[in-house]
Formats: structure tokens, C-alpha cells, sequence
């Protein structure tokens, strides 16, 4: 296999210590525990697969510390899952599409394309649009008039990317996402509604991933704004004119009302909402189906809905966990007390009539 390598070589490669008798195991391929043999080298990333991990056939292990009970080599580096990473775009490179153009594509006369790009088939490419160099755009894809589109960008099938919108270098985005279609705004009149020109556009900075059908709305006024480093898992509604900040990471199917601002490094969990016209402070963290009805200051931890801090959310779900019990014992106590207080009430009429 070519990409075969060397124990050693991948331990120079992550920054990592080998530990064991075999710095020139051969490492044939990199794959979970119970798929693994002997000449594999597995991972553990969480203490609860110890047991896996000791029931493997693996050659080698990548963790952060020896384990008692499992005899192979070790690869132990600091942070294990971030090591994993890397080791499997080593391993496993992907391999894009060769450059050129399909004869199917529509592509605009005024539209300027980089360099060693690639465009799939049946792709449309509007008026005043440009692509940098060497990005991808696959098989039905659509980019509306004075899109613009940076450099090593992948663009996966069906993705449509709405007029004037803007998107740096190294994005990725995942099939069938929407950027730039019309925010959720009507003025009422009596009893009907009358659309909100949707006037503004979207932005999208440098390496963000942009996850499978997503919807990202362009902003009535102004930009809905993706900062650099930004990723968002499936199924996801950003509404218009949100603004994420730097590397703010966000699982699937959560859905952000408009005017938010997210701040830097936020970890927001699946399933959460956010109401319109708030903020949330840098490093925050929303766990998951968190419903968040107003602003919150930077580094909280908030759950539950309506949302509040994480701590105080798991006493009261440890309450709620007794509730059946306490609510038992509470009637049995208010019996107890009526009796008692029949108990008191005959014995004073006994004293009165003595």
C-alpha cells in the first residue's frame, strides 16, 4: 500500500512518543478498534472504549497514556483526537476532480474564473460572477449574478449561492445549502402581510465549513456575517443579518433568529434556539436543545428552555429525576398531618369537657 509508513514516521509526524519495543512497526492502515489487526494502528479518544481497546487485535494504539492489560505499541501524544485527525489526511487524502470545465455548464460571458478550477456538470454561473483558483464547484450547483468566490473552495453538488454574495478562501460547503435566500421579513397590514425587501447580502470569510442543507439568509439591510474559522454541522437556519464570530462551532438543526450576534469560539449544541436581536458572549457554551430567549454574557455554560446557567439546570434536573418520589412522600406527610391534627383537635375538646 502506498501510503503505508513507519510507526516512527507518524510519531514524528503528530509530535508524539512511541512507547513499546516496535519504533519500525509498519503501520498498514489507521481504522477502529474492533475493525483492526495486527498490523493496524487504532485510536482512543475516550476513556469509556478502554474495554474495546482491550479486546482489539490493533498493533498499535493512539492515545494519551499507557494502558495496564493491552500489549501492543503505543503512540501517545497530548491530545489524541486532534492527532487522529491529522494522521487520516495523511492516510486517506481526497482526491478532487480533475480541472475543466463540463460542456454541460452555463457559465456567464462576464463571469472571471481562476486558475486549475473545476466545474462539474450542469453547474450555472451567473453574470459578473468570480471563482479563485483551484476550487471546486460540483455537478449542479448554482452561483447567482456578482457572486464571488475565493480560492481552494469546495462547492458541493446542488448548493445554490444566491446574488451578490461573498465567500473567501478555503470554504467548504456541504450539498444542497442555500446562501443568500430571503430572510423571514413582512410588514403587517390589517390582516395581511407585505413582503420586506430583502436588500442586503451575505459574507462568508475564510475557512468555514458550511454543513449539508443549510440555510444562510441574506440580510434585509446590511450582511449576515459568517467570521473566519466558523463551522456549522447539518441542517441549520441562520436567519438575516446573524453575524458568527471566529471559530464558533454549531451542531445540526439549531436555528438562529435574526439580528443575533454569536460571539468568538461559541459551541452551541444541537437542536438549540435563539431568539432574534440578542448576543452571546465569547466562549460560550449552549448545550443542546437550549432555547435562548435573551443576551448572554461571555464564558456561560447555559441549558434548558427557557435557558439558564448549566449548573443550576442540572440541580433542578436532579429534582425533577425525584419528583414522582417526593411527590409520594409529601401526600403521605400531609396525611399524616391531617391526622395528627384530628388527633389534637379531639383531645382538646376532651380537656374542654373535663
Amino acid at each position: 500500500m502506498a501510503n503505508t509508513r513507519k510507526l516512527s514516521q507518524l510519531a514524528d509526524y503528530v509530535n508524539g512518543t512511541i512507547v513499546g519495543e516496535g519504533p519500525d512497526f509498519t503501520v498498514k492502515r489507521i481504522t477502529t478498534l474492533d475493525r483492526a489487526e495486527s498490523d493496524d494502528l487504532s485510536f482512543l479518544t475516550s476513556p469509556k472504549y478502554v474495554a474495546a481497546a482491550k479486546h482489539s487485535k490493533a498493533g498499535a494504539l493512539l492515545t494519551s497514556t499507557t494502558i495496564e492489560g493491552i500489549e501492543c505499541q503505543f503512540l501517545i501524544v497530548a491530545n489524541p483526537y486532534l492527532a487522529l485527525a491529522k494522521l487520516l489526511a495523511l492516510y486517506y487524502p481526497v482526491k478532487g476532480p480533475k480541472p475543466g470545465i463540463h460542456t454541460s455548464a452555463v457559465v456567464s460571458e462576464s463571469a472571471k474564473l481562476g486558475r486549475e478550477i473545476c466545474v462539474g456538470a450542469c453547474v450555472s454561473i451567473g453574470e459578473r460572477c468570480q471563482v479563485g483558483d483551484h476550487t471546486i464547484i460540483f455537478p449542479g450547483a448554482v452561483l447567482g449574478n456578482d457572486v464571488s468566490i475565493g480560492e481552494h473552495c469546495i462547492i458541493y453538488p446542488n448548493v445554490v449561492v444566491y446574488h451578490k454574495v461573498r465567500i473567501g478562501n478555503r470554504v467548504i460547503i456541504h450539498a444542497g445549502s442555500i446562501i443568500g435566500s430571503d430572510g423571514f421579513g413582512f410588514a403587517k397590514e390589517h390582516n395581511t402581510y407585505v413582503k420586506m425587501p430583502q436588500i442586503g447580502s451575505v459574507f462568508i470569510d475564510d475557512d468555514v465549513e458550511i454543513g449539508a442543507n443549510c440555510t444562510i439568509d441574506r440580510g434585509s439591510v446590511g450582511e449576515t456575517i459568517i467570521h473566519r474559522g466558523v463551522k456549522l454541522d447539518n441542517l441549520i437556519h441562520l436567519a438575516h443579518n446573524v453575524i458568527l464570530g471566529d471559530d464558533t462551532a454549531i451542531a445540526a438543526q439549531t436555528g438562529i433568529s435574526g439580528s443575533s450576534v454569536i460571539g468568538k469560539r461559541v459551541q452551541i449544541g444541537g437542536q438549540a434556539g435563539l431568539t432574534g436581536h440578542i448576543s452571546i458572549g465569547d466562549d460560550c457554551i449552549l448545550t443542546a436543545k437550549a432555547g435562548i430567549t435573551k443576551s448572554i454574557p461571555p464564558k456561560s455554560m447555559m441549558s434548558g428552555f427557557p435557558a439558564f446557567p448549566h449548573r443550576k439546570w442540572l440541580r433542578v434536573q436532579g429534582v425533577l429525576a425525584n419528583a414522582l418520589e417526593m411527590k409520594t412522600e409529601i401526600s403521605s406527610l400531609r396525611k399524616r398531618i391531617e391526622q395528627l391534627e384530628e388527633l389534637l383537635e379531639e383531645k382538646t375538646k376532651g380537656e374542654g369537657n373535663t
